[in-house]
């Protein structure tokens, strides 16, 4: 996900976890879930450390990435702390991992421009339950 928000800063995540939605309550899967890696990651992006080591990979590389320059592919990019937009959906099958007697999803989601997508989320989401029953 950071080396990806490198290239596309306000890319979209999201992550099925049909299988996984007990990961939540285990501290060794919690953070390899949707939540937990957006957690640590935005955790990353207010860190003063990560700051200095992205403001070091910009002296070094450029502010503008060319996808040409075969640099980028033998280094693990750093995501711009400042124009960074972590925005990650999660969705768990709830019938198949956890107690459920009929096809249940559930969704989670970090994103502070939800407000802007809020109703095609709703549309989608509707469109997905109509089609479990």
């Amino acid at each position: 996900m950071e080396e990806c928000l490198a290239i596309k800063p306000d890319l979209i995540f999201l992550w099925d976890e049909a299988w996984f939605g007990f990961a939540r309550w285990s501290p060794f899967y919690r953070r390899r879930t949707a939540m937990g890696a957006a957690a640590i990651l935005d955790g990353k992006f207010k860190n003063a450390a990560y700051r200095a080591a992205y403001k070091e990979q910009e002296k070094k590389l450029g502010a503008n990435l060319d996808p040409k320059d075969k640099t980028l592919l033998e280094t693990r990019l750093l995501a711009n702390p400042d124009s960074v937009r972590l925005r990650v959906y999660q969705t768990n099958s709830t019938h198949k991992s956890m107690s459920c007697l009929r096809a249940r999803v559930d969704g989670a989601c970090k994103d502070p421009d939800f407000h802007t997508v809020e109703e095609q989320f709703h549309e989608a989401v509707f469109h997905a339950c109509v089609h479990l029953t």
